[in-house]
């Protein structure tokens, strides 16, 4: 299974941070981070750990940008035929990660409580087919009807399409975001979503938590 994550300079630290998580808890994976606007320090940094950095900086559009990530596992696929394992930029590994995709096409992370059950921010991909229609129901929402979070629709119509193999996970543990209340023990990504990633006192948190200390 390879790692990727895929972001710009305002993410860098929760990036690295995921790098130096992974190497701690898989020694030896493959990583792939697209750069979608690094700085030429941060870029030689990520080369010096021993990331492969793959340029995606064609994109501007904020919501536009989001279509670069199917395409950066449509990419990274094909280049290792080896399944994706996609976390977003500010989703953090605290936890060895504890699932292989074995025969699924794809395994994503699913809340309860909310519309759109399913959230892109950690998912794996194995098959090539499913990627590419992800790719292209994303061109679609954004191209045609300008849709809000055109790139997570498309994951979640891909998998409501009933065409594929997949298996879904609970975000309570995979994809967790309520990093306020502290993060359980059992949790295996930690994402600072909705702008966490800038908060210090949500990074504190977290620091705390990758480096083994009690919140309590």
């Amino acid at each position: 299974m390879v790692f990727t994550t895929l972001g710009e300079a305002k993410y860098y630290h929760t990036i690295l941070m995921n790098v130096h998580q992974i190497k701690k808890f898989h020694p030896g994976a493959i990583i792939f981070v697209g750069d979608l606007g690094f700085t030429e320090s941060q870029f030689n940094e990520l080369a010096d750990e021993g990331v492969a950095v793959y340029p995606m900086k064609m994109f501007d559009d904020v919501e536009y940008k989001m279509l670069s990530k199917p395409l950066f596992v449509l990419n990274v696929l094909y280049m290792t035929g080896m399944p994706v394992l996609f976390l977003d930029a500010d989703a953090v590994l605290v936890n060895y990660f504890d699932i292989e995709i074995g025969e699924y096409d794809a395994i994503v992370t699913t809340r309860q409580s909310r519309n759109g059950r399913i959230n892109s921010g950690v998912f794996i991909i194995r098959s090539m087919p499913f990627v590419n229609e992800y790719l292209s129901r994303a061109i679609y929402n954004y191209g045609i009807n300008k849709k809000y979070l055109a790139e997570q629709s498309a994951l979640i119509q891909t998998v409501d399409s009933g065409k594929y193999n997949v298996r879904e996970v609970p975000c309570d543990i995979y994809n967790y975001p309520k990093i306020e209340s502290g993060i359980p023990n059992d949790v295996i990504v930690a994402h600072l979503k909705s702008g966490r990633y800038l908060d210090p006192d949500i990074i504190k948190i977290l620091k705390r938590k990758i480096n083994g200390i009690r919140s309590d």
